[in-house]
């Protein structure tokens, strides 16, 4: 399948171990609880005191008044969250622009990798167990699916020592959300300038990532050397999983990249208003 990887099989022991998974039933509350705050205090004090706040009181809107809340909340949480992680996501990753992260096998787990997949982990197995309380978007299958095949992936790759790859993939898809959730909570304040270049910045990075970068560097090394890295070591059952999800995501990441697109055309032909062009279009609203 391709041309064959010259692999470099390291004299270093993949120190991950099925215990290490443990940490999660301290981390995953953790970040409830880091979510609870954020959204219940910082989040609220930011939405409280904005003009569009005092405006729909003023008018009486009160059920507007506490969906928009509710939204902006979730927004905020998730902007502190997926700035941070892109921090940690470049501090951790050895080199985010190389293409032969499976070239070398296995891969060393510094506390550092050990620290962002897990954080990582824990974060997706709660905002999954959220999804049924959240805002209902109408991608939320597509939602629930691209968390999932992420967990998996996450699992799968930790196990089996190929976390620089790993880790790349976590850092491509978490780069474009922080401009997402700032352009949502900026409209929902009715910001719309900063919606609008908040949303721009956020689409040239999906485009990019998602759509280009993801898919050399991620998608394409894992198809055609991971074929070859399973063989050898009798675990080909885990490279149809492993191609399966990333194919799934790509498919999400198409999905997600025509509702840009689409946004964008509406945008530029009607001025229209900045929203979640991804998943903010409610199913009883809009």
């Amino acid at each position: 399948m391709g041309d064959a990887l010259k692999l470099n099989f390291n004299d270093v022991k993949h120190n991950a171990h099925s215990s290490d998974f443990l940490i999660l039933f301290l981390l995953v509350p953790l970040i409830a609880a880091c979510r609870w705050f954020i959204e219940q205090f910082v989040a609220t004090y930011f939405f409280t005191t904005s003009i569009q706040a005092r405006t729909l009181l003023a008018k009486g809107q009160r059920l507007q008044y506490r969906t928009t809340k509710k939204k902006f909340q979730e927004s905020f949480w998730k902007f502190v969250f997926y700035a941070s992680m892109c921090v940690v996501g470049f501090l951790t990753v050895k080199d985010p622009t190389d293409t032969l992260l499976l070239s070398s096998y296995p891969n060393d787990l510094p506390a550092s990798m050990k620290t962002y997949y897990m954080i990582e982990l824990a974060f997706y197995i709660w905002m999954t167990v959220c999804l049924q309380s959240d805002t209902r978007r109408k991608d939320h299958k597509e939602m629930t699916f691209h968390h999932m095949a992420t967990m998996v992936l996450l699992m799968v790759s930790y196990s089996n020592g190929v976390t620089n790859i790993g880790g790349l993939i976590l850092l491509i898809h978490d780069l474009s959300d922080p401009f997402l959730e700032f352009a949502k909570m900026m409209s929902y304040t009715k910001k719309e300038l900063y919606a609008t270049l908040a949303f721009v910045c956020f689409a040239l990075t999906f485009l990019s990532t998602r759509l280009i970068w993801y898919p050399y560097s991620a998608l394409y090394p894992s198809y055609i050397h991971g074929y070859e890295l399973c063989i050898i070591y009798d675990k080909l059952p885990y490279y149809y999983l492993v191609v399966g999800c990333l194919l799934g995501i790509l498919a999400c990441n198409v999905m997600w990249s025509c509702l840009i697109l689409k946004m964008i055309f509406r945008k530029l032909t009607t001025d229209g208003q900045v929203k979640d062009c991804r998943s903010d279009d409610d199913e009883d609203n809009d």
